[in-house]
């Protein structure tokens, strides 16, 4: 995974974060994961395993193809939707 990209997804984890109205230490509560972590993610320094991806995603209310690509439920590599 390249740099960018985990600065991306970290971004977007970020974005989610904060909409649901969570600090780091909430968050990192609700999923089991230290609020350095989060914020390591958030920063572009550090990635999720699958088992950490899955539960984040659960407490935030939002897909994996969400926080990795950057594509929103029911978009198509071609654009939203058919």
């Amino acid at each position: 995974m390249t740099a960018e990209a985990k600065i991306q997804i970290g971004r977007r984890l970020r974005r989610k974060r904060e909409q649901a109205g969570y600090t780091r230490e909430k968050l990192g509560e609700l999923c089991s994961l230290s609020p350095r972590f989060i914020a390591n993610i958030e920063l572009g320094d550090s990635t999720f395993s699958l088992d950490s991806l899955m539960t984040v995603c659960r407490i935030l209310s939002c897909s994996s193809d969400y926080l990795l690509f950057d594509k929103e439920e029911g978009e198509t590599p071609l654009g939203r939707g058919l």
